[in-house]
């Protein structure tokens, strides 16, 4: 390998890498600033400086050659891998597949995740069996689990949506998700006029979508019911799905819609309605919805509209969106979002959690002139 500041040439059988003008004779490395291909910085296959460069330079009289500085800082393993005790954890974390979920030391709790998951499916009419229509293709579905940061245990249906035909079984798919522009002027508001901030989550979102097309899908792996031919014609949306999506921001909007909210024409994701104490903002981001309005009782009457139609949960005022940690202080109005748990949790993954933070991201001894 040759590495420079100069072009690269080689004879031989080396390689040679960097910037204008170096080269290789034979098959050894070569590094240094300058020189010309096939001649500068070069070492025979016999380790003798060649002409050209520094090391021509060296052989008469010239700058002598200097060594490369050992490099004190990561390596290339330990800044450009994840740890191994982070890749551990993440691999035993949950499994990747049924077969080895029901196999695992807690193939007790990745059941009984499952079998809610399926209890949500039947409660909201997901499917219904049918015998595949001639012509007719049924997509396949998997099982996906997590643990959550709480301990709990996560197992969610998951179509194979790469399977769909466009034309076919789906056509639109684009849904709007809110901006970053648009959280970022709802916090100031919330900050300016001390707004109530709260938030909620709506669980199994896009169960909640009618289709539009006709999909049929296989059963579930481990809740086969009856024949292997029958197959589940989908009647509300599932995740993975081309048009899962459009079909939850589709019904999300009917209902707000008929709540008085009305849809802003800056972002298709935000809505506001005019009520007898000020304002009531609503802020969507797939599932997770932020709510700010003057008072409490405003947003107890949205909340309770909601919970009417979806399963939702109310996680109270907002501390962490989308990743995002909120710090308020409400006596001094002032509002802080910042990701330190993410950044913290970057670090564990690539092996710095022990590196020395500064201040600007320049290399030590990097010194700025004025011009």
């Amino acid at each position: 390998n040759a590495a420079g500041e100069s072009g690269n040439g080689q004879t031989g059988g080396g390689s040679a890498a960097g910037n204008p003008g170096q080269g290789l004779a034979g098959g050894d490395s070569a590094a240094g600033p300058s020189g010309g291909g096939g001649g500068g910085n070069a070492i025979a296959a016999g380790g003798h400086p060649q002409p050209g460069g520094e090391a021509g330079a060296s052989a008469g009289g010239g700058r002598p050659r200097r060594e490369p500085k050992p490099v004190s800082r990561l390596t290339y393993s330990q800044r450009g891998q994840p740890s191994c005790a982070a890749t551990a954890q993440a691999e035993q974390s949950a499994p990747g597949r049924y077969s080895e979920a029901v196999a695992s030391p807690d193939a007790d709790e990745w059941r009984a995740a499952m079998d809610r998951e399926m209890g949500s499916l039947a409660a909201n009419g997901t499917w219904e069996l049918e015998e595949l229509p001639p012509g007719a293709h049924a997509i396949q579905c998997r099982w996906v689990y997590a643990r959550k940061r709480n301990g709990d245990y996560k197992a969610r249906l998951v179509a194979k949506g790469f399977q769909q035909r466009h034309g076919v079984d789906y056509d639109e798919v684009f849904a709007p998700t809110g901006k970053q522009a648009t959280l970022r002027m709802l916090l100031s508001l919330v900050a300016e006029y001390d707004l109530e901030l709260h938030q909620l989550d709506v669980k199994t979102a896009f169960l909640h979508g009618d289709l539009e097309e006709i999909v049929f899908m296989e059963q579930p792996e481990g809740y086969v019911v009856g024949s292997h031919d029958l197959k589940c014609r989908l009647k509300r949306s599932l995740y993975g799905l081309k048009q899962a999506g459009r079909a939850w921001y589709r019904k999300l909007r009917e209902q707000l819609e008929a709540l008085g909210l009305r849809v802003s024409e800056a972002d298709p994701a935000f809505f506001i309605r005019n009520g007898p104490s000020g304002p009531v903002f609503l802020l969507v981001h797939v599932d997770d919805v932020l709510l700010a309005a003057r008072t409490t009782a405003e947003l107890a009457e949205v909340k309770a509209a909601l919970a009417a139609e979806f399963d939702i949960k109310d996680l109270g005022e907002a501390s962490d969106y989308l990743g995002m940690e909120i710090d308020r202080d409400r006596s001094s109005g002032k509002l802080k979002l910042s990701q330190r748990r993410y950044e913290q949790e970057l670090l564990e993954k690539w092996g710095m959690s022990g590196a020395k933070s500064r201040d600007i991201p320049l290399a030590m001894g990097t010194q700025l002139k004025r011009e």
